[in-house]
């Protein structure tokens, strides 16, 4: 929940949502290698 506030907080700032978008990738790539 906290990550979302902070999309919709920051969503008029593109740089720091794309930073949280590649964030993401990077958690998801890495708990998909961890399978």
């Amino acid at each position: 929940m906290f990550f979302l506030g902070n999309v919709t907080g920051n969503y008029s700032n593109p740089v720091i949502y794309n930073h949280f978008i590649l964030e993401c990738l990077i958690i998801t790539q890495r708990n998909f290698y961890e399978w």
